[in-house]
C-alpha cells in the first residue's frame, strides 16, 4: 500500500496572507499552517502581508458557486485601505 503522506497529519490552522484585495489563488496565498489557533494568530499579526486571514481547516466546506460563503474563517486582519487600492497608491 501506498501511503503518500507517509504519516503526516494536517494543521489545524491555515494562514492567509496577500497584499492586494484579490488573492493571488490557492497555495501561493498560503503564509503558514499551525496546531493551534494562538500560534496561527500570533504568525498572521507579524507576517507582513495586508489582508490576513487565519482559517479553522475543520470548518472549511467546498465552495460553491457564488455562494460567498466564509465559513472557517476565524481570524482576519485587513489593513486599512487594503480593499480601496493598490500597495502602491497606499504609500
Amino acid at each position: 500500500m501506498n501511503n503518500m503522506n507517509n504519516g503526516a497529519t494536517m494543521k489545524r490552522y491555515a494562514v492567509m496572507g496577500f497584499a492586494e484585495y484579490y488573492p493571488g489563488g490557492g497555495f501561493d496565498d498560503l503564509q503558514g499552517l499551525f496546531d493551534t489557533l494562538d500560534d496561527a494568530i500570533a504568525f498572521a499579526k507579524d507576517c507582513g502581508e495586508r489582508i490576513v486571514e487565519v482559517w479553522d481547516t475543520s470548518l472549511v466546506a467546498p465552495p460553491t458557486h457564488g455562494s460567498g460563503a466564509r465559513a472557517g474563517l476565524v481570524w482576519t486582519n485587513y489593513e486599512p485601505g487594503a480593499y480601496l487600492s493598490t500597495p502602491q497608491e497606499s504609500q
